[in-house]
């Protein structure tokens, strides 16, 4: 089975990144499709890794009440991460004409609980990896977040431009683990994979199909994946993979789970928490 060649007009960002075969598209349905190349077609996969992030923040802030802060460029306008995230605290769309919409009462009263525990961080330009910490340090001194997400690590650019990317990378993830070690905080971070080299294979998203796989693996506390199946976009199934987990006495053993995503509430659920029949 293939997934669907996506329409032209249906591309909303086209943007080419350093590493090799990976692109950043956003469509307006979050599915899997072809992208034609002069070469050969490459399957371009969406895998639900910034909506998950931001649920997994969001459970913690209504959990344990932490404040968190969001650099996620992939999902801007910030009004749409807004709106993502008051669909997925709600279960109600904030957008008129659907069966199941914020009234304004619910709407203003979700935006003032949210607005107390999560910073949605923005930037006129393309930040280097200090301007983010700089924000998340103001924010961790000063508000006292806990939380951060860059969403997607390839979002930042090198400030200084000489070096090469695999020096950068290494300078980045070491500046990520003084932070979080220093500030006493989690910081999340979204990586791409690879693009598959088979069209018609499912490859896993695992840490050797990431640009320089052992940094991350040296470097990263807890390195998971998220992945949903390449070929039916109507399977709510989502496999959620820990491959690395440090301290585990503490935090847990590695493994895999199955979620189930619901699309018309940006939610993911257990699998008895979870309509299989009805998964609107």
């Amino acid at each position: 089975m293939e997934a669907p060649i996506i329409n032209i007009e249906d591309i909303e960002s086209f943007k080419e990144i350093e590493y090799e075969t990976t692109y950043d598209l956003t469509v307006e349905e979050n599915s899997n499709y072809y992208l034609a190349t002069e070469s050969a077609p490459i399957l371009v996969h969406n895998s639900g890794k910034s909506s998950f992030s931001i649920q997994l923040i969001l459970n913690r802030v209504i959990k344990e009440g932490v404040k968190a802060a969001m650099y996620t460029p992939e999902n801007y306008p910030v009004e749409d991460v807004v709106e993502e995230l008051l669909l997925m605290f709600t279960g109600k769309h904030p957008s008129f004409g659907h069966k199941r919409q914020l009234t304004d009462q619910e709407r203003n009263e979700a935006i003032s609980h949210l607005s107390k525990y999560i910073t949605i961080i923005s930037s006129d330009k393309t930040p280097c990896v200090n301007d983010v910490l700089n924000a998340f340090n103001v924010l961790n001194d000063k508000k006292d977040h806990k939380i951060f997400l860059i969403d997607p690590f390839n979002s930042l650019v090198e400030g200084t431009s000489q070096n090469m990317v695999s020096e950068y990378l290494k300078m980045a993830l070491t500046e990520f683990k003084l932070f979080a070690v220093n500030s006493q905080s989690s910081l999340v971070v979204a990586e791409h994979p690879k693009a598959a080299d088979n069209l018609d294979s499912r490859p896993e998203p695992s840490p050797s199909r990431m640009y320089g796989g052992s940094m991350w693996w040296n470097k990263c506390d807890c390195i998971f994946s998220v992945d949903r199946d390449m070929f039916d976009s109507t399977n709510p199934e989502v496999i959620i993979k820990v491959w690395k987990m440090k301290k585990q006495r503490l935090m847990g053993q590695p493994g895999e789970e199955i979620l189930y995503y619901d699309k018309e509430k940006c939610q993911y659920h257990e699998r008895n928490n979870f309509d299989l029949g009805n998964e609107g």
